[in-house]
């Protein structure tokens, strides 16, 4: 049963090209000869390329929403580019931090799943490119935690019961211990708001990338059922409070006119813990679509509009109904 803990998995490797300077040193010819390099090599592995600046600003925001692209990649835009399936699992970032960080994220706790989605990618850049690589170290890339195997494997996670009973501060110092990063919903740098987190491998030297796999899964799978204990502890302690919670979080959900992004967030919060406590019936899958598609750039780009953030909140309101209702 979908409990609503596990949002997305992905996986991530950075890989440098041998015979360019790294990104913050990269003129602007090579960036661009570096750029079109890439864009034949991945036209076989049915990935299409843009480069940043030919994209207008809807389009990026969207791109940033959807996690298929960085913030630093938008700084970069006068020699970055994006090359992305047609699916939109599999992209990669071109002079992001790194020459390359490819990804691939998919939906539900399967992180072998991404693993082998962007690995065949993997396989074509490696077999035809001359990487920046050290046979005592691994891969070699800007950041020192990313050289060795340089592959991040992260988890989307939805955390309200533990932010509620403020264990959060806590588990995060526990899992730094071992090796493990828990960030805000947008990664490095970001603040950490609401209720969803990014579970992570802090550095990938000396593990081979199925050990990466396993240890972001084990931390996963532990914080899954903290998650869950947290929220039969609320139930137990306040049983009337919490049922009432997510039942009128529900149908708040349901019925509301207009509603803000971030009552939104605190309302699926809320039905999701009742949801696994059998407190409410709702299809979580329908609640993780929401939150999918919800956000203020991807909901203007599918729509095609700019909306003000008055038309905004209708449209949230009108889009949370039609998903909740829909067979």
């Amino acid at each position: 049963m979908n409990n609503g803990i596990i949002l997305s998995s992905r996986v991530r490797f950075a890989r440098n090209l041998k015979d360019y300077k790294f990104v913050s040193k990269l003129a602007n010819a090579e960036a661009n000869k570096l750029i079109t390099q890439i864009q034949k090599l991945l036209m076989s592995a049915s990935l299409k390329t843009a480069k940043l600046d030919d994209l207008d600003e809807s389009t990026i925001q969207y791109l940033l929403e959807k996690r298929l692209i960085s913030q630093l990649l938008i700084d970069n835009r006068h020699i970055s580019a994006l090359s992305v399936n047609n699916a939109e699992d599999v992209c990669i970032m071109i002079n992001e931090e790194d020459h390359l960080r490819a990804q691939s994220i998919v939906n539900g706790l399967d992180l072998f799943g991404a693993y082998k989605k962007i690995k065949s990618v993997m396989d074509v850049i490696e077999n035809s490119l001359s990487l920046a690589y050290d046979d005592e170290y691994g891969y070699l890339c800007t950041c020192p935690t990313n050289v060795g195997s340089a592959m991040r494997a992260s988890v989307r996670m939805c955390l309200p019961a533990l932010v509620k009973t403020n264990q959060m501060s806590k588990i995060i110092n526990d899992l730094s211990q071992l090796g493990i990063t828990v960030r805000g919903d947008y990664g490095e740098g970001s603040q950490q708001q609401g209720y969803t987190f990014q579970i992570s491998n802090y550095a990938s030297l000396g593990l081979d990338e199925m050990e990466v796999i396993n240890k972001v899964q084990s931390a996963v799978m532990r914080l899954q059922e903290l998650e869950m204990s947290a929220r039969r502890a609320l139930y137990n302690d306040r049983p009337v409070a919490i049922t009432d919670m997510a039942r009128r979080s529900y149908g708040l959900l349901k019925s509301c006119y207009t509603i803000k992004y971030s009552e939104m967030l605190e309302w699926i919060a809320n039905v999701k813990i009742g949801t696994s406590l059998g407190l409410v019936d709702a299809d979580v899958d329908k609640l993780d679509h929401i939150l999918r598609h919800a956000p203020y750039a991807i909901m203007s780009y599918e729509n095609k509009s700019t909306f003000t953030i008055d038309e905004y909140n209708l449209q949230l309101a009108k889009f949370i109904q039609q998903t909740i209702k829909e067979n």
